[in-house]
């Protein structure tokens, strides 16, 4: 289980993330809903040790993979450890057949025999891989790629699996297609923490719902509860399309009071 208690970043002076909690368990998908700049990209970077890269320092809060502190393991680590991510914008590497790119995300698999034992279970539900396993990854539509890219983070074999924004410039036949695999992903009892601005495609998968405002969060429930909710209208995240939306029922989701967090001592 992953679990972040009020945890908080800042980007120099400017903090993006102000005491954020919420935990993701494994076999479900859990959901973070929020306008561009909410902070949620900046969640998921924290979460994989990436947050340097970009500039940004946690400097208050946890964040844990069962035991393990992730504010304090490297991130080739925190890959080993069982969480991987698939990042806003698919950057897979262009040059490289789709099958060296998969294999390019098991190089953490010690056993040859493992690793193969996972590619074929990731062509099994990306069949078009499989077709396209000798071409250049930069030829494959955008669709195409968003798959080799879960694909190839999936190749670690993951306890974790971050999404940030996977149906973002894909067309909805295929955001659903893709969607649909990242529901199957999570029944194998893998935890999935999506980022989806397609509200309805999110909540079309998703079990449990995180909406984000200004780096907190604003309130967290049922994906049904979220359904036909007053809170995403309020927050403009009503909008959206290519995705099946969770049956609504009379219901609201419970707002979040923020907690003062914890500091935590710069390194």
């Amino acid at each position: 289980m992953l679990n972040v208690e009020s945890l908080v970043v800042r980007y120099g002076t400017a903090h993006a993330l102000s005491g954020i909690s919420l935990t993701v368990e494994p076999g479900r998908v859990t959901a973070l809903l929020g306008n561009n700049g909410a902070g949620k990209t900046t969640l998921l970077r924290t979460l994989s040790g990436t947050i340097a890269l970009h500039g940004g320092l946690a400097v208050g809060g946890s964040a844990q993979l069962e035991v393990r502190d992730l504010l304090r393991t490297p991130a080739d680590r925190i890959v080993r450890a069982g969480l991987a991510q698939v990042p806003e914008g698919r950057r897979v590497f262009a040059q490289l057949s789709v099958e060296d790119n998969l294999r390019a995300g098991g190089l953490s698999v010690k056993s040859r025999r493992d690793a193969e034992q996972v590619l074929g279970r990731v062509l099994e539900m990306f069949p078009i891989l499989r077709e396209r396993s000798r071409q250049s990854a930069g030829l494959l539509s955008g669709g195409e790629q968003q798959m080799l890219a879960i694909g190839r983070a999936l190749m670690s074999s993951p306890r974790v699996l971050l999404l940030d924004e996977p149906s973002l410039g894909i067309a909805p036949l295929v955001a659903r297609e893709i969607a649909t695999a990242v529901r199957q992903i999570a029944d194998t009892g893998v935890a999935v923490l999506l980022v989806e601005q397609n509200t309805r495609l999110a909540l079309g998968i998703a079990d449990q719902v995180y909406a984000v405002d200004g780096g907190a969060v604003a309130a967290q429930g049922p994906a049904s509860e979220f359904a036909d909710s007053e809170l995403l209208r309020r927050l403009s995240l009503g909008g959206g399309s290519g995705g099946a939306p969770a049956s609504p029922r009379p219901a609201s989701p419970r707002p979040v009071s923020p907690r003062p967090a914890s500091p935590r001592k710069e390194q």
